[in-house]
């Protein structure tokens, strides 16, 4: 998520400034026979500007990833490819791993 975000960023930082360009050394833009107006960018910097921050806001701010804890009833991690299995709806609250649901697993054989 992290690279995704720097790069989103990225780009969105680089339209920015391709629209200051145009803005300032006056570039033509045309779409498809259309003559994109010049005040178009003003509103195209201050969009692509605000998504560029917001990209890059989130990664300054990242948190280390949960480590894996083992809870009652649960295998070790390195039987489910490394992936963070919580038994219940009560161990996943506040994040988003895999849900081991006891008599579907039972029925089907699954881990």
């Amino acid at each position: 998520m992290r690279a995704y975000l720097q790069i989103s960023g990225l780009v969105f930082g680089v339209v920015a400034l391709l629209h200051v360009a145009r803005l300032l050394l006056g570039w033509p833009a045309q779409i498809a026979g259309w003559d994109v107006p010049v005040w178009l960018s003003w509103l195209a910097f201050a969009a692509a500007g605000v998504l560029s921050f917001w990209a890059f806001r989130p990664v300054g701010q990242a948190r280390p990833a949960v480590h894996w804890r083992k809870t009652p009833g649960t295998r070790d991690k390195d039987q489910h490819g490394g992936m963070d299995v919580r038994n219940g709806f009560a161990g996943s609250v506040g994040n988003t791993p895999l849900i081991r649901h006891a008599r579907q697993c039972a029925e089907t054989g699954c881990w």
